[in-house]
């Protein structure tokens, strides 16, 4: 039989017929076939054999039986002389000659084992074979339980509910029809659940599982796996040490073991997406590799340093609910960065594709999403990235809103969609997040979640009796058959924290170009949610729209953008100051880099009214930027591209090189402050690499409260009347603040400063400056330099 199927096959693979070789399967449900199959299956399928040995070519010492009529062993019971094989024996009780099991055993334990001793009464559907031989044990379609023992042994559960544990050695297993529960101590194993909702555990060893038709529970165990969920809703448990998992057909929870790699569908190679899954990705803390394929996904990152979020066709999310020191995640990187506060040197490399949804932390994250808009995200992957699911994330159609009105234009009809831009939300704590290109809907509390619930039947209907968040919390009542894998439901879920949080949307221009629910910005009237508790922004450049698109805001308590920041709710106190750029070399201040100089950054020009003192002690994040269209004041940070992918220009030192000649720096940190907010703090623009320093700007205010900001040169601001704030950068300025309660730093360099008349802060930062505090009471610090400084009338404080 060997002979003739091996020839025929090397005949047919000499005429051309390649389906012998599985990578031609990738993608397909036929790859799973083919490892779920075996000679003995074709031959079983073929003939009215039954239960042969896996490895159909090797002879079992036994084939023993449940249902003890359908075993022949030609070994009949002992006679009179008590030994078996001896011309006495005779048929057992059913009177059947050729079916008894053999003797022997060890001690007191019998070679083979009817009854159970965990139930009373004699039982009709218990076998256990305790020798060393290699045997086939063969089940009925009633709820059998078999054990073998150390051999390399096969087991055949059949249909019913049943309960099969291999042992030692390299065993098969086959569940067949029914919810059964399968276990194997150890050995480089095969299991297979078949159909029905079956409990998988793999136990030590090299091995192979596949999960059938059905909602199963699968655990890989301790050493190398590769694990095929099957069609159903499945749930999948790995480790470190795993091949590929792939969830196959169907909405799958997939949870570690994904370090080689892990797939929702079938691995598709190219890229097809042909199967909608929506799968759910639990990462470990290693770095994972999470591939969604079709279907909208849910990828849970858990700390992993180089973790891979690939979400293929469907609105996909990556969501770091688990993360112990927030998130810093940019998708237009494509990187993932841990937060820079705590500081800390394991500095992330994570990959995204076709990600389309952020839900941070319970902690202070940043949150960047990409350009997608309507074409990219309409493009994204092979069928496309478009939100048409509502449905499968309970609150997600009531948070989305208008945005998902169809073309009817009427929210909850058929043609509900939304596919503009990203998804981001920030979860507690105080959040910085920047939507940029694409329409977004951005909120500063709610975050995505996903649980395990269990429902009081077997098909995942019914009242819920309790949840979890992982399937360890399961593990030993789902093999103990107090639950079965039918009852665990999939539960995605829109929550909103609680706060306190001072969240902070982020925009890339100056305030002058935006418009807030379709108006001008109004000192006097901020804009004020809508009755869905939105804000609208919209980026306007000239009158036509800006790259930063149309975002919907809710739960924001500040907008920030490049020149100001304008508070919504809360109270926060805002950093005063600019950092400082400076020669390495000499620690002096420079506003004139050159290619191949080394800069350094400072903050000791910048306080926060909201630490002890205002002094920033706390752990910084530095990011050097750039601005690549000249004259728009737009900066975008610097990527670097290392071997192990790009990552921003960060650190408290940078190197300009050549590509960014005739182009002005800029320098952006990140801290959080002593109530837990994230703030940003920017240095003045240089002059573009390598060229000569401005002339001086003049900057002449209004009569509001105003932020006027100079420049990197020698600057001329007159603030006029309102309580202003002034930030003169580089340069040796003069700044006359003028009228009102001001505040006025100075910045870098040998400033003259007139504080005028009101209750005036003015801080002269770097150099040596010359300040007349003018008129009432007024709070004067020289900073470092040589320092020059009038009080005037008032009751003034001098800090020199």
């Amino acid at each position: 039989t060997f002979n003739f199927v091996f020839e025929n096959q090397m005949e047919k693979l000499q005429n051309g017929d390649r389906f012998y070789y599985l990578e031609r399967t990738a993608g397909l449900n036929f790859l799973t076939e083919l490892e779920n199959n075996s000679f003995a299956k074709l031959i079983m399928a073929n003939t009215d054999a039954t239960h042969l040995p896996g490895d159909v070519f090797s002879t079992p010492g036994f084939i023993l039986e449940v249902d003890q009529t359908r075993q022949f062993t030609e070994l009949n019971e002992a006679g009179a002389d008590g030994i078996q094989g001896t011309a006495d024996d005779v048929a057992g009780l059913d009177g059947i000659s050729g079916n008894s099991d053999p003797l022997g055993g060890f001690l007191l334990t019998p070679l083979v084992i009817r009854d159970n001793p965990a139930t009373p009464g004699a039982d009709t559907d218990y076998l256990r074979y305790t020798g060393e031989d290699h045997v086939v044990l063969g089940g009925t379609a009633g709820n059998d339980t078999i054990i073998a023992s150390i051999g390399d042994d096969t087991l055949y559960g059949d249909a019913g509910n049943d309960r099969l544990e291999g042992g030692d050695g390299v065993d098969m297993i086959l569940g067949g029809a029914g919810d059964d529960i399968i276990t194997d101590l150890g050995g480089d194993d095969n299991l297979q659940g078949g159909d029905g909702n079956d409990a998988i555990h793999a136990g030590n060893g090299i091995n192979l599982m596949l999960g059938g038709f059905g909602n199963d529970f699968i655990v890989t165990g301790e050493d190398s796996n590769e694990a095929f969920g099957g069609p159903g809703n499945d749930f999948i448990f790995g480790t470190r040490a795993d091949e590929m998992v792939f969830g196959n057909e169907g909405d799958d929870w997939i949870e570690h073991g994904m370090a080689d790699g892990s797939a929702g569908e079938n691995f598709d190679t190219r890229g097809l997406d042909s199967i909608i899954g929506n799968d759910v990705f639990i990462g470990d803390s290693v770095a994972d590799r999470m591939l969604g394929e079709g279907g909208d996904d849910i990828m849970v990152g858990n700390g992993g340093q180089v973790d891979r979020y690939i979400g293929g066709s469907g609105f996909d999310w990556a969501v770091f609910k688990h993360d112990s020191l927030a998130a810093n995640v940019d998708l237009n990187l494509r990187a993932f960065d841990e937060t820079p506060v705590p500081l800390t040197a394991a500095s992330a490399l994570a990959r995204f594709e076709s990600a389309e949804g952020l839900s941070g932390s319970s902690l202070s994250d940043i949150l960047r999403g990409d350009d997608a808009d309507a074409g990219v995200i309409a493009s994204s992957g092979f069928t496309g990235s478009v939100l048409t699911n509502f449905g499968l994330v309970t609150g997600l159609q009531q948070f989305v809103g208008a945005a998902a009105a169809g073309s009817d234009g009427i929210v909850g009809t058929a043609d509900d969609q939304f596919g503009s831009g990203n998804i981001i939300l920030g979860g507690d704590g105080s959040d910085l997040i920047e939507g940029r290109g694409g329409d977004d809907l951005i909120d500063g509390n709610r975050s995505l979640n996903v649980r395990i619930s269990v429902r009081a039947n077997a098909n995942g209907t019914g009242e819920e009796l309790f949840s979890v968040d992982s399937m360890s919390e399961l593990t030993e009542r789902v093999f103990s058959g107090e639950i079965n894998p039918g009852q665990l439901a999939i539960v995605r879920e829109i929550l909103t924290a609680n706060g306190p949080g001072f969240d902070t949307a982020v925009f890339s221009d100056v305030l002058a170009n935006y418009r807030f629910n379709g108006q001008v910005f109004d000192p006097a009237n901020p804009p004020t949610p809508d009755i869905n508790g939105f804000i609208t922004v919209s980026h306007i450049v000239g009158g036509v729209a800006g790259p930063d698109g149309t975002d919907r805001l809710s739960n924001i308590e500040r907008l920030r953008f490049s020149d100001q920041s304008i508070v919504l709710a809360g109270i926060n106190s805002e950093p005063v100051g600019l950092l400082s750029i400076r020669d390495a070399a000499t620690a002096t201040p420079d506003n004139t880099p050159s290619e191949g100089q080394l800069l350094e950054v400072s903050i000791a020009g910048v306080s926060d009214a909201d630490n002890p003192d205002g002094l920033i002690t706390g752990p910084v994040t530095y990011f050097w930027q750039f601005e690549p269209r000249p004259g728009t004041g737009i900066f975008e940070d610097i990527i670097i591209a290392t071997g192990l992918g790009d990552v921003h220009a960060s650190g408290p030192t940078f190197t300009p090189g050549a590509d960014l000649a005739g182009l002005a720096l800029r320098v952006r940190a990140i801290y959080q402050d002593a109530n837990g907010v994230l703030e940003e703090v920017f240095s003045a623009p240089t002059v573009g690499v390598g060229l000569e320093p401005p002339p001086p700007n003049t900057v002449v205010g209004t009569r509001g409260d105003e932020t006027l900001n100079g420049g990197a040169g020698d600057d001329i601001i007159n603030a006029d009347r309102g309580n202003d704030t002034v930030n003169g950068g580089g340069g040796n300025d003069t700044i006359d603040a003028g009228r009102g309660d001001d505040t006025v730093n100075a910045g870098d360099g040998d400033d003259t400063i007139l504080g005028d008349r009101g209750n005036d802060i003015v801080n002269g930062g770097l150099g040596d400056d010359t300040i007349d505090a003018g008129r009432d009471d007024d709070t004067i610090n020289g900073g470092p330099g040589n320092d020059s400084i009038l009080g005037d009338r008032g009751n003034d404080l001098i800090i020199v």
